[in-house]
């Protein structure tokens, strides 16, 4: 059996992307594993403020830019 394998390098469209979706519930692709940056709660702030309609993905990811990227994986 073999596993699926997403992961991300850095906070980009794509990942926010994926994130969005996780939160709406609507999964495009299934991954066995995923790798890639943490929303701790200033990219919380940011993704909360760009799903509430606050804020475009453009200023989203802008703000995304200047966080550190640390690394966390999942096992579904």
């Amino acid at each position: 059996m073999s596993s699926s394998f997403k992961k991300f390098d850095n906070y980009n469209e794509e990942w926010l992307d994926f994130v969005a979706n996780c939160r709406k519930g609507v999964y495009t692709e299934e991954y066995d594993i995923v790798m890639g940056g943490i929303a701790n709660d200033k990219v919380f702030r940011t993704i909360d403020l760009y799903f509430a309609g606050d804020i475009s993905k453009d200023e989203a990811l802008k703000r995304l830019m200047f966080d550190s990227f640390a690394y966390v994986s999942s096992l579904q």
